[in-house]
């Protein structure tokens, strides 16, 4: 009804009712749908803007979106800070926090924006309540660890990473009708207050609730192709557009984290993240209630399945090992069934491997997925060598770029590519290198360069150690010190003799005059993941420093980040004299590689070694983006992160379950050793969509991809675990 006296501008109201039913179809689509929006940067500067930004919220709200708010307030606490004579310091872009930075930051947030937020939400017509250590807390986390690129920790006072979501007092807040408000301050278990960046914290909320979408309002109106060009706004992107746009440097700095988060969110099921500018005026309804939108959308892969079904009860049916096959249609990239594969396998190709009943067409991450369309989480990536997991951005794009110009030409000629990866590895080691194809060359290569050296000597013996495995060839076969690879293939190369681990003097008691090095594994992989005592590794140089011999280190497996220092040396500041690499050396495409002092190197002359395909300007062009993506993902920080956060998840299961004799964990690589045989825990582990290993009869090994989140440790230890208590039970019957 118009009041008295006013008169009604028919065509202006025709519009607005227009606009309310243009957007009926979109307020039908997202009632009672879950959105999760961050807020930051200017956008909470301005006091007009935010009241806006939260009557758009409330209207949301009111229609039936089911909504959540968490907050940062960086240029707030910049200016607290400023006002209490304290000078803001950053670290690898986190705000460095000791008690005096952390009390203005808990106070800005909790105390002050989070607050004020719930009065105008309030006022505006919506209930909302604060969620924070203030009140009742929803934010778990840990301490932040940051390494720089030489793997030294890097000191970041009282800097956190969300772990753990209180979903169900979210849902439960939510369900009453109310709008939490969350600022980005979380606390651990024992009560301790951490600075937690607002991106990723909303990424993981999303994540914990299963969202619907993830928006970042900011102050910049999404991503463009040219951040100077406002014509060039990217309105729609995939994971892997935007993977391959920060590996190009088109994103980079401030919105490197918010994309990162945003595709963690993308894993982990939320549909789609938007990046809108929450200064434009009704920002959110435009991206969220029209065709267009304004700002950048991001959404899965096509052809990703979303979450993965790990640990859901029916996850099992849909997997070809518990042999009851749902799926019909296969996956986009596969041209065959996985029996038709194994048909021609079965005519064609030597059966000397043990292969599951599957075959993989396609990986992304830490998942790789099967032709019938089945997903997996691989906790045990290319048996080591897929350090990035699967299709790495940078990887693939340099491949590419290479494949265009160069892939091969023999060692007669130089290459750019060969002399920049061997800079790249040698400036953050020692000494100069030799490339091969794999971890077995280059131990060959290194057992003959140790030879070469003694040789002038007499000496050619080499000290090698029980449960070691360097390779298959004659010489690392010969140099494995496990019976069960030598059998029938004898004579082995002879001149290698035999030391328990951990034993200095067994292993002075094998010196002779005609030792010429001793070789070890920094820590033994496939011999059930065997961790040095930690003065053994220096006890082993100081003897052969007493005796004129090399100390060769074979870090096939250890090396390239795994242990969280660029090489497994490092973590016991024990330099040797010849280090060997493969496996994840150039993220999971062929390539070896020995690194030998400068006093030593030169006894490898010309003619004396060579690798035809060594040093390839394709794998060299792989290994060169592994390095570039180590030092810009922060990998070796992420390496601690995880590696902390598997090792609590299993000393807890062990406290739990008797069958576990012992949990050993080195950075990335993870050893649960059973009292009873573990082989059978792999095929139940895959029928639930998570993939390990078992060596040596007992212990389940997990090597994951280095850059594996906090979701998938999480997804695949709740596996292992669940499968780990069903043999538990069966075993005490």
């Amino acid at each position: 009804m118009v009041p008295s006296g006013v008169v009604l501008n028919v065509s202006e109201a025709t519009q607005k009712a227009q606009v309310l039913i243009e957007a009926t179809r979109w307020i039908r689509r997202f009632r009672d749908r879950l959105v999760v929006i961050k807020l930051g940067g200017s956008a909470l500067e301005d006091p007009e803007v935010v009241r806006n930004l939260l009557k758009d919220v409330v209207f949301m709200e009111t229609v039936g979106v089911r909504l959540l708010l968490i907050h940062g307030g960086g240029k707030a606490i910049n200016a607290a800070m400023k006002k209490s004579g304290i000078q803001p310091r950053f670290v690898q872009g986190r705000r460095y926090t000791d008690p005096e930075t952390l009390e203005i930051v808990t106070q800005v947030l909790a105390g002050e924006i989070c607050g004020e937020l719930v009065t105008q939400i309030n006022a505006a017509g919506g209930q909302a309540v604060g969620l924070s250590y203030l009140t009742q807390n929803v934010l778990l986390a840990e301490k932040l660890f940051l390494a720089d690129e030489n793997g030294v920790p890097l000191d970041l006072g009282f800097v956190g990473q969300v772990v753990e979501v209180n979903r169900d007092l979210l849902l439960k807040t939510i369900d009453a009708g109310k709008i939490p408000v969350i600022p980005s301050v979380a606390v651990d278990w024992q009560g301790q207050k951490y600075n937690v960046n607002a991106d990723t914290a909303a990424a993981a909320v999303a994540r914990a609730l299963d969202a619907e979408k993830l928006i970042f309002l900011s102050d910049v109106s999404g991503i463009y192709r040219n951040r100077h060009d406002p014509g060039t706004l990217l309105s729609h992107l995939t994971e892997a557009e935007c993977r391959g746009l920060i590996a190009d440097g088109t994103i980079d700095s401030g919105m490197v984290p918010k994309v990162e988060a945003a595709l963690d969110a993308l894993k982990a099921g939320v549909q789609k993240v938007h990046v809108i500018d929450g200064r434009t005026p009704h920002s959110l309804l435009l991206e969220i209630f029209s065709d267009q939108g304004i700002g950048t959308e991001i959404v899965a892969n096509p052809g990703d399945s979303g979450r993965t079904t790990t640990g859901t009860p029916s996850s099992s049916s849909s997997h070809p090992a518990t042999g009851s096959m749902q799926k019909q249609s296969l996956h986009p990239a596969a041209r065959r069934s996985s029996q038709a594969t194994i048909d021609i396998f079965k005519q064609y190709v030597i059966p000397n491997y043990n292969r599951y009943p599957i075959s993989l067409v396609h990986g992304e991450g830490s998942y790789v997925w099967d032709a019938e369309g089945n997903r997996y989480l691989d906790l045990f990536p290319g048996w080591g060598c897929n350090i990035l997991g699967y299709s790495p951005p940078r990887l693939v794009q340099r491949i590419t770029e290479q494949i265009a110009h160069l892939i091969h030409v023999p060692n007669t000629w130089y290459t750019e590519a060969q002399g920049d990866f061997a800079a790249a590895l040698c400036s953050r080691s020692f000494g100069k290198a030799f490339f091969c194809n794999s971890g077995t060359e280059a131990n060959e290569g290194a057992i003959k360069l140790a030879r070469l050296h003694g040789s002038s000597k007499g000496r050619y013996k080499i000290i090698t150690f029980e449960n070691s495995f360097h390779g298959r060839t004659y010489a690392a076969v010969s140099a494995t010190a496990q019976p069960k690879y030598h059998e029938g293939i004898g004579p082995l190369v002879p001149g290698f003799v035999y030391a328990p681990l951990n034993d200095l003097d067994a292993v002075r008691r094998l010196v002779d005059r005609e030792t010429c090095a001793i070789m070890i594994e920094p820590v033994q992989g496939e011999g059930g993941v065997n961790i040095p005592d930690e003065t053994f590794l220096a006890g082993l140089k100081q003897i052969c420093r007493e005796n004129d011999m090399l100390l060769v280190f074979d870090e096939v497996q250890t090396g390239m980040a795994r242990l969280g220092t660029w090489f497994g040396y490092q973590q016991w500041n024990v330099q040797p004299d010849i280090l060997t690499l493969a496996k994840g050396l150039a993220g999971g495409v062929a390539c070896g590689a020995f690194i030998a002092t400068e006093e030593v190197a030169p006894s490898l002359k010309p003619g004396k070694h060579a690798s035809t395909f060594g040093g390839n300007a394709l794998a060299m062009a792989a290994g060169l983006a592994t390095v570039e993506t180590i030092v810009e993902d922060r990998i070796l920080e992420n390496v601690h992160t995880q590696s902390a956060r598997f090792r609590e998840h299993f000393l807890k299961l062990q406290k739990e379950l008797p069958i576990i004799r012992e949990v050993r964990v080195r950075g990335m690589m993870i050893g649960v050793d059973l009292n009873i045989p573990g082989m059978p825990a792999v095929g139940k582990c895959m029928e639930r969509g998570v993939l390990v290993n078992c060596t040596h009869e007992t212990v389940i090994r997990l090597l994951p991809s280095l850059n594996i989140d906090a979701h998938q440790v999480d997804e695949g230890v709740a596996v292992v675990s669940e499968v780990l208590r069903e043999m538990a039970a069966q075993h005490k019957k």
